[in-house]
């Protein structure tokens, strides 16, 4: 069931409240030339990107986000992967993650070179891009311990917590699959109708999941039944 009509991924369930990334559709960036492009009258190259920022689904309305001194207006410019726990709101925004009081405030840098993770209090959870491709491994700090955790996905393209886990987002098989961690010995699939799915959150039986309608980053969030299946 389609819960959002406006272009959506990137889901966190905070009780009532569904946190989210939107789009209004299609923007253009003209990307900056360099000093010897202008000098061989190279033309400057103009890429169509879609304006990802922050917003919450509270009461049946979608209200946006606005983070202070924050816009989402080139491609590494975009805010994805908002998680709240407490108080407090963590997230995404050019390859660095942030955090803020959920009440506002001036965001606080917490890692650069960060292609996705998570605030949890002390605990920092983050993957980096490797020198190639998106990492394979993401890493827990709490303030005293680090630790490293290696996955089976080719890349990983989204974590947030979930219960006392973790949900992966990541390319396997050439499939885009969402794999529910909840401990070294415990890892389940998330399927929709026998399907892997993208991006996604928990919410009791059902999952909020971004759904492709059209091109790759044409999404909107769905809510549907999931089955577990074991991560053989």
């Amino acid at each position: 069931m389609k819960l959002i009509e406006t272009l959506s991924h990137m889901p966190f369930k905070d009780g009532d409240d569904l946190f989210f990334c939107k789009s209004s559709g299609v923007s253009t960036f003209n990307v900056p030339q360099s000093p010897t492009a202008q000098a061989l009258g190279i033309s400057a190259q103009t890429v169509s990107f879609h304006p990802w920022s922050l917003a919450v689904l509270r009461d049946g309305v979608i209200l946006d986000i606005e983070i202070e001194g924050f816009q989402a207006l080139s491609p590494s410019n975009l805010f994805c992967n908002p998680v709240v726990v407490g108080s407090t709101l963590s997230f995404i925004y050019a390859r660095t993650l942030w955090r803020v009081p959920l009440s506002g405030g001036t965001p606080r840098r917490v890692r650069s070179g960060v292609f996705t993770g998570f605030c949890d209090g002390n605990k920092i959870v983050t993957s980096l891009p490797s020198c190639v491709d998106r990492s394979t491994t993401f890493t827990v700090e709490d303030g005293t311990s680090m630790e490293s955790i290696t996955t089976s996905f080719q890349s990983i393209l989204r974590i947030i917590p979930q219960g006392t886990g973790y949900l992966i987002t990541g390319l396997k098989d050439g499939q885009h699959k969402t794999l529910y961690r909840q401990s070294d010995s415990e890892k389940f699939y998330v399927t929709v109708d026998g399907e892997h799915i993208y991006k996604c959150c928990l919410d009791g039986d059902y999952v909020i999941h971004a759904k492709k309608e059209g091109g790759f980053e044409d999404r909107f969030l769905h809510r549907d039944l999931y089955t577990l299946i074991p991560d053989a």
